[in-house]
């Protein structure tokens, strides 16, 4: 598949007349904005300290296939994501804002909205406390945007045990020349995506749901640029010399009594993952594991448990300086406790499941502009089924 070279980027400056001066004070002087435009990286309006603004969309639609055991066979065109954004500061530089809109989402558009103000923040120290809708920061790959996945999805473990946003307040800390992150949160709803259901969500009671995380980078900034961990792509398209790695951990307390499991009792809930990611000379590896233990009212206790693995490899770039090919494979599996298995409403079922998948990349101009063949094979042992799935999908960051 043959694409066309991007333009290059486009800058254009001009003058704006400065707001008008508040009552008693002096006008503040003109500003020079500057709007910049980079295929990939959306469209840049810099006032400088006073306001930055970048607006992107990113579309992926994909076709997908589907052949499993005792169910007919399915074929169908899809819009996977189609997501516009705005992000950038406001009045100073350490006051930051995000929105983002899921536009194919069947309840509300609105994916993030936040504000940031980064209270401290000096040359090796950023801490800063957010509030809005935003990552719970609960998982590593979950945490990670789906802009930069090697594979067409995240795995069904990361799903099903982290991969959520939340309605709440957070602080986040950077330290050590960018290679210490921690996060502290409180939110509305639970950290599993696929068992506590939506960001959207009202809390049910007097109690919230608690989040502690942290990553450490020894080899120097895995992120780069001093970026939180939603910044974090996989992958290693630029076969970095020296290696890169990050180890993390995190912990979420769930007091609040809800029936996440429609087994007829409210619960409450442990949860702890550990996680790593590691690139070198166009080789990287991802792992994570996830422990969930939830307490019912009527006395009953339940474990749960999950995992993946993934190695992928990157190709050096073409003769053009722009094409590369990537192979991945990736391994994942969840066991919910036997007495949740099966159980649940709305078509959500609680049941455990193996996932293998293997993914062939071509990217065009990096993650922006990439082209990804994916086929999943998935093994349900409760049910005793398997499935593989094959998917083809573009994705294209404007």
């Amino acid at each position: 598949m043959a694409f066309p070279r991007p333009l290059l980027p486009c800058t254009v400056t001009a003058a704006l007349a400065a707001p008008a001066a508040a009552q008693g004070t002096d006008p503040e002087p003109a500003v020079l904005p500057v709007l910049t435009i980079r295929p990939g990286e959306g469209i840049t309006f810099d006032g400088g300290d006073a306001f930055r603004l970048t607006f992107k969309n990113r579309i992926q639609t994909r076709w997908e296939a589907t052949v499993a055991e005792d169910a007919p066979d399915t074929q169908q065109f899809r819009l996977r994501r189609v997501r516009t954004g705005f992000a950038g500061h406001v009045f100073r530089p350490e006051l930051l804002y995000t929105i983002q809109f899921q536009w194919i989402d069947a309840d509300s558009p609105l994916k993030d909205a936040w504000a940031q103000w980064n209270f401290l923040q000096e040359a090796e120290d950023t801490v800063g406390f957010r509030a809005g809708q935003a990552n719970s920061f609960y998982g590593l790959e979950g945490t990670g945007s789906s802009t930069g996945l090697y594979f067409l999805e995240r795995s069904d473990a990361a799903k099903f045990f982290s991969d959520s946003r939340g309605r709440g307040a957070w602080l986040h800390g950077l330290h050590a020349d960018r290679t210490v992150r921690w996060t502290l949160g409180a939110m509305n709803r639970g950290v599993a995506s696929r068992i506590d259901g939506s960001e959207e969500g009202d809390n049910t009671d007097n109690e919230l749901v608690w989040v502690a995380a942290a990553n450490v980078d020894p080899f120097g900034d895995y992120v780069g640029g001093g970026k939180s961990l939603e910044s974090l792509v996989q992958g290693d398209l630029a076969h970095t010399a020296d290696l890169r790695a990050t180890f993390g951990a995190a912990l979420a307390h769930d007091g609040q009594e809800r029936d996440v499991f429609g087994i007829g009792s409210p619960t409450t809930s442990e949860q702890a993952t550990l996680n790593t990611m590691a690139r070198w000379r166009g080789w990287w590896f991802g792992a994570e594991a996830f422990w969930r233990g939830d307490e019912a009212e009527d006395g009953r206790s339940f474990s749960h448990h999950g995992f993946w693995a993934a190695l992928g490899y990157t190709l050096p770039r073409l003769d053009d300086g722009t094409q590369q090919w990537g192979l991945g494979a990736r391994w994942s599996t969840r066991d919910p406790d036997g007495g949740v298995q099966g159980a649940g409403g709305s078509g959500t079922r609680f049941d455990a499941i193996r996932e293998l998948s293997f993914s062939l990349n071509a990217f065009h101009r990096g993650h922006p502009l990439k082209t990804q063949l994916g086929v999943v094979h998935t093994a349900d042992d409760t049910t005793d089924t398997d499935s593989i799935g094959i998917v083809l999908q573009l994705q294209v960051t404007i």
